[in-house]
């Protein structure tokens, strides 16, 4: 999740418009306290969370969803979402993000979109039905990683019976259009998203939507539970975190992208939020190419 926050997915995506990623979160080290493995954010792609093993809770628009090991979390677009590490307890998931076009549905991609059109959230594990999804969900995550011939074909097939089976067994779900509760929070977090490493400041971001720098703040508190640079400094740790697994550059490029002027301060603070430095973190991701010695392993 934390490698897929920068919502720019374009730039992974090769012959089909899907991204993955892998993640191996450890066991924290701050007490009772819950920590966040990746913020507040949102994107236009679908989302699909496979839990590997351990727990970990997800909160989508507001609402709680405590996922373990066989679970399936389904995140339509634009939901804002974050995740939360539990208490001494490691885990770890698979997950990829699309773009509704592939499915070549313009029912389907209109109206989940517009959020016309709604799904269940989490498919838990205890559900008969669950293996079955979670067996399409992990079989489209191989397929884009090994990328064999014919792997488009597959994915693309994959996935319409995934969304033709949750049609069958009434997971799909049409509602009447809702106004956005969240469009401050949509509009912050696509500013951020594209600014996050420049120097920027809460009067800058407030400048940008037209709100005075006092009224921003108390806005930005009540919808993110942060304050602004609590909440920068955070994203900016997160942002870290998928270069660090994903790119082969120093500490130091790592830092500078982000916005961090010093090494040592990253390294303090990355440190504080995750419990391990930035070295020891990218030593330890859980690598794309290992997933499924990994997912094997994970079932003794």
């Amino acid at each position: 999740m934390a490698g897929l926050l920068d919502n720019n997915f374009q730039s992974r995506y090769f012959k089909l418009p899907i991204a993955t990623h892998v993640v191996k979160e450890p066991p924290h080290d701050r007490g009772d306290a819950i920590a966040p493995f990746v913020l507040k954010h949102y994107h236009k792609e679908f989302e699909v969370i496979g839990v590997i093993s351990g727990s970990c809770d997800f909160i989508i628009d507001h609402n709680t969803y405590k996922l373990e090991k066989g679970d399936l979390l389904l995140i339509p677009p634009y939901s804002l979402h974050y995740g939360n590490a539990l208490p001494g307890d490691a885990h770890s998931h698979f997950c990829f993000c699309f773009d509704l076009s592939l499915l070549q549905s313009e029912y389907l991609e209109k109206n989940l979109e517009t959020g016309t059109l709604d799904v269940t959230r989490r498919l838990s594990h205890c559900h008969p039905d669950t293996a079955f999804f979670y067996e399409i969900a992990r079989l489209v995550y191989q397929q884009c990683e090994s990328m064999p011939t014919g792997w488009e074909y597959v994915v693309r097939g994959q996935l319409l019976t995934l969304f033709g089976m949750l049609e069958q067994k009434n997971l799909l779900i049409t509602k009447l259009k809702e106004k956005r509760q969240d469009e401050f929070g949509l509009n912050v977090l696509n500013i951020l998203s594209q600014r996050y490493g420049q120097n920027i400041s809460s009067n800058d971001i407030a400048a940008s939507l037209s709100y005075s720098q006092s009224y921003f703040c108390r806005k930005f508190h009540d919808a993110f539970g942060l304050t602004f640079q609590q909440y920068l400094s955070q994203y900016r740790l997160s942002r870290a975190r998928l270069f660090l697994s994903q790119k082969n550059l120093s500490v130091e490029e790592v830092a500078r992208r982000v916005g961090f002027n010093h090494v040592g301060y990253f390294t303090r603070q990355f440190h504080e939020a995750y419990g391990c430095t930035p070295k020891q973190f990218q030593k330890n991701q859980v690598k794309a190419a290992n997933f499924q010695t990994y997912y094997r392993s994970s079932d003794t």
